[in-house]
């Protein structure tokens, strides 16, 4: 519980609300549809109330239109190098996959981690991407042999 905590407060040090607002309210919220989130987040750990909470905050602050077709896939043939962790709680790798089907000339590498993946088989991966900026240049065969670090408790700590 003193992990969550000091987390929780962690990540209120870092995150500068307003600009969260300013931007999710523009961007994400108006597009998210009320009929569709109880279905989105059936079974979470945190249900709808995420979610709700975030629709009722951007009712009160001040945000502004997009322009028509915003929300569109980007579609482009300049080199893309896109990486998912295989158990990321915030973008998913179907997030990038979808992606992908418009970057016709990307490299989509999912590999063990959360958010951002990281280690000497990432380097090597993106330092070969750059390097070439080409996908084709990208060996992705160490990705096999990474794994998750050990889940750490309190009783695993000698």
């Amino acid at each position: 519980m003193r992990t969550g905590i000091a987390s929780n407060r962690g990540l209120r040090r870092i995150l500068r609300l307003g600009f969260l607002l300013s931007v999710t309210c523009t961007e994400d919220v108006p597009r998210i549809a009320p009929d569709e989130i109880e279905r989105e987040t059936a079974g979470t750990y945190l249900g709808d109330s995420r979610v709700r909470e975030q629709i009722a905050a951007c009712a009160e602050w001040p945000h502004g239109p997009l322009p028509p077709g915003y929300g569109d896939p980007v579609r482009s043939d300049v080199p893309v190098f896109l990486l998912s962790g295989n158990v990321d709680p915030v973008a998913p790798s179907y997030f990038a996959a979808d992606a992908a089907r418009y970057l016709s000339h990307s490299i989509h590498v999912i590999a063990p981690g959360a958010h951002v993946p990281t280690g000497p088989c990432i380097d090597s991966m993106e330092r070969a991407f750059l390097d070439a900026a080409s996908p084709a240049a990208v060996d992705t065969s160490c990705v096999g042999t990474m794994a998750l670090p050990a889940f750490v408790t309190k009783d695993s700590i000698s």
